[in-house]
């Protein structure tokens, strides 16, 4: 059976800085994710995700996040299942490169599980488990 479609926002890396962005209802890149337009029809969220990837000028690796609806925007619904290493995910860190005229810069930054911890979801019933090996 397949799983219920839940809400998404289109997310990527802004191709300078790489920073996180998400997709505006209005086509901006923000860095804000309470500003990140969230998609509830699927339809919708497959076009949305093909208008970002023809931005290959701005953003780099756009794809839809899982997300539900909070009080004053979009809020993720649960960590990433997948890790390429093993360890205590209290301790993940993310890989950030920034450019500048410098030149790039790269360092780890911690996750901050302020909204969502490892194990945790916000969306209820079946659609907030995780997948199992059969789908």
């Amino acid at each position: 059976m397949p799983r219920a479609f839940t809400p998404k926002v289109v997310t990527a890396n802004a191709l300078l800085e790489g920073d996180v962005v998400y997709l505006t209802a209005d086509d901006q890149w923000t860095r804000d994710l309470k500003q990140a337009e969230l998609i509830t029809d699927e339809a919708v969220a497959d076009l949305r995700l093909l208008e970002a990837e023809r931005r290959a000028a701005e953003v780099v690796g756009p794809y839809l996040a899982d997300m539900a609806a909070g009080d004053g925007g979009p809020e993720p619904t649960h960590f990433r299942e997948d890790f390429p290493e093993t360890g205590a995910l209290e301790e993940t860190c993310f890989t950030r490169i920034t450019q500048s005229d410098a030149g790039l810069a790269l360092d780890m930054v911690p996750v901050d599980f302020s909204i969502v911890a490892p194990g945790q979801s916000l969306i209820e019933d079946e659609a907030g488990a995780p997948p199992t090996a059969a789908e």
